[in-house]
């Protein structure tokens, strides 16, 4: 297991990855997989899928493009994994499109995996005698209820054990600091998640952060733009308290602005709980009343 500092997912580290892989000429496509991608930090390093360009030195560019990478990020080389998409199982075809932050698309590269993993799932489940497929790229409102699910959760496991609290409660006892802490950056995390999703599954184009995906979003009309410059404030506090949670002894946390803003974000999810089930609805009334759309 790789060991040294962690890596998280900030817009710092996004644009550098960018920078150096739309600096390779013989690059198609590039997609952030693994636990940064899913989890937002890394004890494992960097995690890339990448697809070169046909008839390009395809061993040359990725020694060269992992030594880049290593340093604009100040990593070791070895804790770059830069793996090669042309070939490779469909496994991690299928964690580019659900959880990968997709870098660089050249060649419109993503709707083609999307269309190998279809066909892919199409012929298991033909042999096993099953009448439909759901499109990887179809959104999936079940899906997206839970996720909503897991948002209200994580707000009212806040408002009830820890937000009831006097902040200057909460100052003096680890347990609960550690627990504003835990519980708010989870709660962001936890709508985050939803726009990733909601932004990929509907074909909406790639978001390589939560923020982009909060952005998107509200572009979309899928939340209302007060709401989305609200999660994007508090995507940047959740960089912040992440970095205090992996830093102990480096980033002092502010508890009483932690507070505020946690007091505050109950309101904006609430409201971002509504818009999203909105959507839904929306959404519902277009399947109803026309073809199902493929993106």
């Amino acid at each position: 297991m790789r060991s040294g500092k962690p890596l998280i997912l900030t817009g710092s580290l996004i644009k550098k990855v960018v920078d150096v892989v739309k600096a390779v000429d013989g690059l198609s496509f590039a997609a952030l997989v693994g636990p940064l991608a899913k989890g937002g930090f890394s004890y494992q390093g960097l995690k890339l899928a990448i697809k070169v360009r046909d008839g390009a030195d395809k061993e040359a560019i990725m020694r060269s493009t992992a030594a880049e990478l290593a340093f604009a990020l100040d990593i070791p080389e070895d804790h770059v994994d830069l793996l090669d998409l042309e070939g490779s199982n469909p496994y991690l075809k299928e964690e580019v499109i659900r959880n990968g932050i997709i870098l660089l698309d050249r060649e419109d590269y993503k709707n083609k995996l999307m269309s190998e993993l279809n066909a892919f799932y199409e012929g298991i489940l033909e042999e096993e005698g099953a009448l439909e497929l759901p499109r990887l790229s179809e959104l999936n409102t079940a899906l997206l209820r839970r996720k909503l699910d897991v948002v209200r959760s994580k707000s009212n496991f806040l408002e009830r054990y820890v937000l009831r609290f006097d902040v200057d409660v909460i100052k003096r006892s680890p347990m609960l600091s550690r627990l504003l802490k835990d519980s708010l950056k989870s709660a962001i995390e936890a709508a985050g998640s939803i726009c990733r999703y909601v932004v990929s599954a509907a074909g909406m184009g790639p978001a390589t952060s939560y923020s982009e995906a909060v952005s998107i979003c509200v572009r979309e009309g899928v939340i209302k733009p007060e709401v989305g410059e609200a999660l994007k404030k508090a995507m940047r506090l959740r960089n912040v308290i992440a970095q205090g949670l992996l830093m102990k002894d480096h980033v002092k946390i502010d508890y009483d602005m932690l507070y505020a803003e946690a007091t505050a974000l109950l309101r904006v999810l609430r409201s971002f709980e509504e818009q999203v089930v909105e959507f839904l609805r929306e959404l519902s009334l277009q399947k109803a009343t026309s073809r199902p759309r493929f993106y």
